[in-house]
């Protein structure tokens, strides 16, 4: 049997892995203040000033949706070759679950509007999609070696 530390994964015990993870959060929300600055105008011209709000909203909801699925891959404290193929998979139906269930929350349990809610969700998904694949390559490295 390993030690307690073994349980837990290597950034949070050791703190020498944790810099792709600030590393990912730092990308996320760079990408989304430049999603912000280059959609704010369109999407006032297109659907007034209120769907500023829903920008943001759907914004956020992606961003919280992507750091949901990149939890599996930064814990992955399994030892199985299995179990350790079945992760990033995890990740994803995890990201793509919690996209779903919040935008259709957001969607029906507030007054913003859906149009430009739900468009912002899919076009800032996209646009994390990249720093999401290029965080889970990184993690897969960090853990077979």
């Amino acid at each position: 049997m390993g030690s307690e530390a073994d349980h837990w994964p290597e950034f949070v015990t050791t703190g020498r892995n944790h810099f792709p993870w600030i590393r990912f959060l730092r990308w996320l929300l760079l990408c989304s203040a430049l999603l912000f600055i280059v959609g704010y105008l369109p999407t006032v011209h297109l659907g007034g000033r209120d769907a500023v709000a829903s920008m943001l909203v759907g914004c956020a909801i992606s961003v919280i949706t992507s750091i949901l699925g990149a939890i599996p891959l930064a814990c992955r404290a399994v030892t199985s070759d299995r179990a350790r193929a079945l992760v990033p998979l995890t990740g994803v139906g995890l990201r793509f679950a919690a996209a779903l269930v919040l935008g259709l929350l957001t969607v029906f349990l507030t007054s913003l509007a859906p149009v430009p809610l739900l468009m912002w969700v899919a076009l800032s998904h996209l646009a994390f999609l990249t720093i999401d694949v290029r965080f889970a390559f990184q993690a897969i490295a960090n853990s077979e070696t």
